[in-house]
């Protein structure tokens, strides 16, 4: 049997899709009532509540997820469970077996380096949305969690959580609506989302030259800029990523970018290079 958690959850229902009447579950942690609730189908509910149990590691890679329990486990009938799997399978996190069911899907070195190659696109993208479209305040917002990024008491979660602040601010200043939901969609793949990975001033200092060319509204810089700094944190996790070993092309984002330069395969893998200092800081 799935070993039970310690935090009950639930969802009180306004549309139900397989049929039953609707119904209200207790909503947050044991112990604590529940709040106004979040009106949306059993089947949402479900697949929200797996894939968040699925990244923070609560439901670990290679889990089977047995539909019966699931259901038993969370109230629901099975309905709801089977089209929530289907769902999380289509976003990369389930995989089935006509064999053995649904499992957590396991985390593979070329996957983690293909998440960053696509965060590197859409992140440039998103950058190179944002320059025309920031304010002056918008700029002085970004400078202010550069900074703070730069105090060295911060801790690595302070750290992890003004990095990823400071990035999704950027995501939003594009007002892409669509491209920020496809940049929370991806940020949710890593488990507790991108974690620290370079020296920190490396990163103060990439973020400045960001920040920089989103003042001067200059679009094209930013976004390779932007690219540069995310395909930059690959080296970082070489162990993980088996980098070393099976080293994938690095897309040219600056080659009609002047003073941009992005470094060659010598350069990235060279020992010694600054892509080769210990792992303390922000991606």
């Amino acid at each position: 049997m799935m070993e039970q958690s310690q935090v009950t959850y639930g969802i009180r229902y306004l549309i139900d899709m397989d049929g039953a009447q609707s119904s209200t579950l207790p909503f947050g942690p044991q112990g604590q009532p529940p709040g106004r609730g979040i009106y949306l189908s059993k089947s949402d509910f479900m697949a929200a509540l797996l894939r968040e149990l699925i990244i923070s590691g609560d439901l670990k890679p290679g889990e089977q997820l047995r539909q019966r329990e699931l259901a038993e486990r969370f109230g629901v009938s099975v309905t709801p469970v089977r089209e929530a799997l289907r769902w999380l399978e289509s976003e990369g996190l389930v995989r089935y077996d006509a064999h053995k069911g649904s499992t957590v899907v396991q985390v593979e070195a070329g996957a983690t380096r293909e998440k960053y190659q696509i965060r590197a696109v859409l992140e440039g993208l998103a950058a190179s949305l944002a320059a025309p479209k920031i304010s002056d305040e918008g700029i002085r917002e970004l400078e202010s969690y550069n900074e703070q990024l730069a105090d060295a008491s911060l801790n690595p979660s302070q750290v992890n959580d003004l990095n990823r602040t400071l990035h999704f601010r950027v995501y939003e200043m594009a007002g892409s609506p669509l491209l920020l939901a496809l940049m929370r969609l991806l940020w949710q793949s890593f488990p507790r989302g991108p974690q620290v990975a370079r020296p920190r001033d490396e990163s103060v200092a990439d973020h400045k030259q960001l920040i920089e060319a989103l003042r001067d509204r200059d679009a094209a810089r930013a976004q390779a800029i932007t690219q540069q700094h995310i395909l930059g944190a690959i080296r970082y996790i070489e162990d993980e990523l088996s980098w070393t070993h099976h080293p994938a092309k690095l897309p040219d984002v600056s080659s009609s970018v002047p003073g941009v330069t992005t470094p060659t395969h010598r350069e990235w893998m060279a020992p010694g290079s600054r892509l080769g200092s210990p792992r303390t800081a922000a991606t």
